[in-house]
C-alpha cells in the first residue's frame, strides 16, 4: 500500500506525518484531535501548548478506553445467561480455592 503524506500544523508546530492510511482518513483524526485541543483551550485559554496537547491526547485515551469497556460489558444483567454466569461462577472459585491451596 502506498504511504500517504499530510504537513499538519498543531498549536503553532508544523510537522509531516507518512502512513499507509488514506489521506482523507488522516484528515479526520487530525481534524477530530484539533476539535480536542481547541475544546481544551476554551476550557483553559493560557494553558501552555505542551500541556493542552497532553490534555487533549488524555482525553481522547479516554473515550477510547470508555469505549472499549462499553463494548465488553453487557448493557444489562439479563443479557448475560444462568450458563455463562454459572461458569464465571465456577471460575472464580477455582481461582480462589487455587490461591488458598497455594497459601
Amino acid at each position: 500500500m502506498e504511504k500517504s503524506q499530510l504537513k499538519v500544523k498543531i498549536l503553532g508546530t508544523v510537522f509531516a506525518i507518512q502512513s499507509a492510511e488514506k489521506q482523507e482518513y488522516l484528515e479526520e483524526i487530525i481534524q477530530y484531535y484539533k476539535q480536542k485541543v481547541q475544546e481544551i483551550n476554551e476550557k483553559a485559554p493560557a494553558t501552555d501548548p505542551l500541556k493542552a496537547a497532553i490534555l487533549a491526547g488524555l482525553n481522547v485515551t479516554d473515550e477510547l478506553f470508555k469505549e472499549k469497556i462499553s463494548k465488553h460489558t453487557p448493557a444489562s444483567e439479563s443479557e448475560v445467561s444462568a450458563l455463562e454466569l454459572n461458569q464465571i461462577t465456577e471460575r472464580m472459585i477455582n481461582k480462589i480455592n487455587t490461591s488458598l491451596n497455594n497459601e
